[in-house]
């Protein structure tokens, strides 16, 4: 399970080379006056939950059907005044 708190600054999540043997990806934290950004591959199902004040939420998922035995992604994030978007990207060409 990752953990994240972002206070009065911003933190990105970048998932794509998470290599898990899980059914499920859990992410719980919090996010105050802050920006939160999660990096998931594409084919993945997230799911977005979590109390939010004078917060934006956006999810920006490739419109890719799941691809099999990739895990769902949780996310529960708790923000206050804050930006949290998930996007899901191509996986990065490493050389």
């Amino acid at each position: 399970m990752v953990r994240p708190v972002t206070v009065f600054g911003s933190t990105e999540l970048d998932l794509r080379a998470v290599l898990t043997s899980a059914d499920v990806i859990e992410i719980t934290g919090r996010c105050v006056f802050g920006e939160l950004t999660v990096i998931v591959p594409e084919g993945v199902d997230v799911d977005l939950t979590g109390t939010s004040a004078f917060s934006s939420r956006e999810m920006k998922l490739a419109p890719v059907p799941r691809l099999p035995g990739t895990p769902e992604v949780r996310i529960h994030i708790s923000s206050w005044f804050s930006s949290v978007e998930v996007v899901s990207r191509p996986p990065e060409i490493t050389r």
